[in-house]
């Protein structure tokens, strides 16, 4: 017979996840949110972007215990009865979901998780909630900004080469050079250093000095970088004496400024041709759309025109500040190329008649606002 004073054994109970759930999971992560933004507002626990072709959906504290109500199907359902729907759903999951103690901040978890589920409706790809904390590293990586001092390098042989020095940066100023080696960082020799080591001890805090010595030919260069932020959602240089090439990796709240800088320069050295790379350009701010489509196409013509969700339409047009001196423009893309990439494409092609150059776009076709 079985003793029942033996000692109880207590088992931690883990919930698993099934395979379809890890598969939506996956999926959620690998989304790329690819945005073109027109209005930023930021609210305090977060930020939820959502298409112009949805509802505006209120924002909800959850309250007190209340009665749930049958569902209907009555056009004209009470939205205080909906939404007190919500509030008893969400106190009975937090008070009463097993593993919610699992959670380090449990209410603010499924809070967010319902509002995701609200946006994971309809097939639409696009429109999400963030965090505060999700958002200001969404608007970070479409700025491109951090601290270091402003050099792209690339790794042959053993040795780590400078490719671009962007405009304004510490490096610039230090007058590193493209073709410069990295030979010593802070007393450290670097030759043989894999890329993502070096670029490690070079980035620090903003106001820091690092000392670089680099190989230029056959000799050594000396100098002191004060690290500062950077911004490097433009690049341009000159490839022949007619003939520039200008990337544009993002549309940055930066970028315009960016784009205009390198324009003046190319422009000062005669140059009336130019190559806009817009591969792997996955969007950003539609203001930045504006300022850089008006840098080419005159005034008062139509660079991007939307339709509302009450079936007004928007329409942001040239401000005209057309750089005249650039007389032909080839446009490249591919299939990465997103968004506000391609409205620009499609500003510069219909107004200008410009060619393309690439593979098919990624095709959005949609605008989106953060609120």
């Amino acid at each position: 017979m079985q003793d029942h004073n033996e000692e109880k054994v207590h088992i931690k109970l883990e919930r698993h996840l099934w395979p379809d759930e890890l598969a939506a999971r996956r999926r959620r992560r690998l989304r790329i949110v690819m945005l073109v933004v027109s209005l930023v507002l930021a609210f305090g626990l977060g930020v939820f972007a959502r298409g112009l072709n949805q509802q505006e959906i209120p924002i909800v504290t959850p309250g007190g215990p209340v009665e749930i109500p049958e569902t209907t199907t009555d056009d004209h359902i009470n939205s205080a009865t909906e939404f007190a729907k919500f509030q008893e759903i969400y106190r009975i999951v937090s008070e009463k979901w097993y593993f919610a103690k699992d959670l380090e901040n449990p209410k603010t978890t499924i809070m967010d998780h319902a509002i995701i589920g609200m946006l994971d409706q309809n097939g639409d790809p696009y429109s999400e909630y963030m965090t505060s904390q999700q958002y200001e590293n969404f608007w970070n990586n479409i700025d491109r900004n951090f601290i270091g001092i402003g050099v792209q390098f690339y790794y042959a042989d053993g040795y780590s080469i400078v490719q671009r020095v962007f405009h304004n940066s510490p490096a610039q100023k230090a007058g590193v050079m493209p073709g410069d080696i990295f030979y010593r960082v802070d007393g450290r020799n670097v030759i043989d250093l894999p890329s993502d080591e070096l670029a490690e001890i070079v980035k620090g805090e903003e106001g820091t000095t690092v000392n670089i010595d680099f190989k230029r030919g056959e000799a050594i260069v000396s100098l002191a970088i004060v690290r500062e932020q950077v911004n490097s959602t433009a690049y341009a240089e000159i490839l022949s004496n007619e003939i520039g090439y200008l990337e544009i990796s993002s549309f940055g709240s930066t970028t315009g400024a960016e784009v205009k800088y390198y324009l003046d320069y190319m422009v000062e050295r005669n140059v009336t041709k130019l190559m806009i790379d817009l591969r792997d350009n996955g969007g950003g701010a539609l203001q930045t759309l504006g300022v850089i489509g008006s840098y080419f196409v005159p005034k008062g013509q139509v660079l991007i025109k939307t339709e509302n969700v009450d079936g007004t339409s928007s329409e942001i047009t040239s401000t005209g500040e057309v750089y005249t001196e650039i007389e032909e423009i080839v446009l490249l893309v591919n299939e990465n190329s997103a968004s506000a990439s391609e409205v620009l494409v499609l500003a510069l092609s219909e107004n200008l008649g410009v060619p393309i150059v690439g593979t098919q776009t990624f095709g959005k076709g949609t605008v989106q606002n953060s609120i």
